[in-house]
C-alpha cells in the first residue's frame, strides 16, 4: 500500500512540474514589453528630477551664500584652553576610567566565581546528608 501511495504521489508531482500548458498565454509576450518600457520611463522620470534638484541646488549655493560668513573669521576672538589635561600619577582620564572598569568587571567576575562555588558546596553537603 506504501509502495503505491508513494509511485501516486510521484507521478502527480512529476505532472504539476512536467507540463507546458500555461492558462495565462494569450499575449504575454506584449504585456512583458509593455511593462518594461513602464518601468524604464519611470527610471528615467526619476533619474530627471534627481538631476534637476542637484542642479538647482548647486546653482542656488553658487549664487547666494544665505546669509553665511565667507570669510572662515566665526569665532569672534574667542579662544579656549584645554581643562582635561590634568593627570594623577602620570595617566589621563581615559586611562583612569578604563581601569576602574577593569577593576569593576574583574570584581563581577570573582564574586560570581565565589558564589557558584559556594553554591556547588552547599548541594554537596546535601547530596552527602
Amino acid at each position: 500500500m506504501q509502495k503505491k501511495f508513494l509511485l501516486f504521489t510521484f507521478l502527480v508531482l512529476a505532472l504539476l512540474f512536467v507540463h507546458t500548458f500555461v492558462f495565462a498565454d494569450n499575449n504575454l509576450g506584449d504585456e512583458l514589453k509593455d511593462s518594461m518600457n513602464k518601468a524604464g520611463d519611470a527610471v528615467e522620470n526619476v533619474k530627471n528630477a534627481v538631476t534637476e534638484t542637484t542642479d538647482n541646488l548647486m546653482n542656488k549655493n553658487n549664487s547666494d551664500t544665505m546669509g553665511r560668513d565667507t570669510t572662515n573669521n566665526r569665532n569672534n576672538g574667542y579662544t579656549t584652553v584645554r581643562t582635561a589635561n590634568n593627570t594623577a600619577f602620570g595617566m589621563s582620564q581615559t586611562t583612569w576610567v578604563w581601569l576602574v572598569l577593569g577593576v569593576v568587571a574583574l570584581i563581577i567576575i570573582l564574586l560570581s566565581w565565589y558564589y557558584m562555588s559556594e553554591s556547588n558546596r552547599t548541594a554537596r553537603k546535601r547530596d552527602h546528608e
